[in-house]
């Protein structure tokens, strides 16, 4: 778990599990490589990065969790989605929530957002 967040009276608490989903330094290098690396990706793309990311956190959570080294049942877990900012991610949200909406509905997680560096890139998705 990256972190617990709990209320004024440290009664309730909330588990996130943050991830990172834009592009690693290895995509970067291999788009800079096919000089590519002023390259926006569409809406779609990053939809679709979106999904992936969020597979394969689960994968590695469900390991966890079958070895009990999970603190935590999934369904209570809130996954943080941890972008930069780029002229996509605004827009990604709804795009998401077209293209894989109904899918991302029926994970087991508590809540999924988008967070990005700025209060005005934070989206909840689920």
């Amino acid at each position: 778990m990256d972190f617990w967040l709990h209320d004024d009276q440290n009664r309730a608490r909330l588990a996130v599990q943050v991830t990172r989903v834009f592009p690693s330094s290895d995509y970067r290098k291999q788009q800079a490589e096919r000089g590519q690396a002023g390259v926006l990706l569409s809406g779609t793309e990053t939809a679709d990065m979106i999904r992936g990311t969020i597979e394969e956190k689960l994968s590695k959570l469900e390991r966890q969790e079958r070895d009990d080294s999970l603190q935590i049942q999934l369904a209570d877990l809130v996954l943080a989605l941890h972008c930069e900012a780029g002229p996509s991610l605004p827009l990604s949200g709804g795009i998401f929530e077209l293209l894989h909406g109904e899918w991302l509905s029926d994970l087991p997680f508590a809540a999924v957002w988008l967070v990005g560096p700025e209060p005005g890139l934070c989206h909840r998705l689920v």
